[in-house]
């Protein structure tokens, strides 16, 4: 089972003031509920994924541009993401060492999908998709 972690909650939810570690208890509780009940239903392999680099995400880096606040601060964006995956990464190492017989990898994407967006023409997904595009190019 796969659960891709938080990409809306956080993007809708970076600025608030407050807690941000009383923010992702509470998120990370619901979230984990779910994959709670999911257990409960008789599943034992589970794939959590981090919340990928959405601060650099087209709509915020546009919206940067256009001075637009509180969306305008991609690096506070960034410390937020970044302390939510590390307590996501916490919460799944309790619960694949709970004795409750699951397996639970963690799967950071935010920082694969950095190194893509850092050099996509070291990835072999966009090398891939060229190749395709190109070949569709010349039928």
């Amino acid at each position: 089972m796969t659960f891709f972690i938080s990409t809306n909650g956080i993007g809708g939810s970076w600025w608030e003031s407050g807690s941000r570690r009383a923010f992702e208890d509470v998120s990370l509780d619901a979230y984990l509920a779910s994959v709670d009940k999911v257990y409960a239903a008789g599943a034992r392999n589970f794939l959590i994924i981090n919340v990928s680099p959405v601060d650099r995400s087209q709509i915020l880096l546009s919206t940067k541009k256009m001075l637009v606040e509180p969306a305008a601060d991609p690096p506070r964006q960034k410390t937020v993401i970044d302390g939510f995956d590390l307590r996501l990464t916490e919460r799944v190492a309790e619960f694949d060492l709970s004795g409750k017989g699951v397996k639970a990898l963690y799967y950071d994407s935010n920082t694969r999908v950095s190194q893509i967006l850092d050099n996509p023409y070291k990835s072999a997904l966009l090398t891939t998709l060229l190749r395709i595009f190109e070949a569709d190019r010349l039928r």
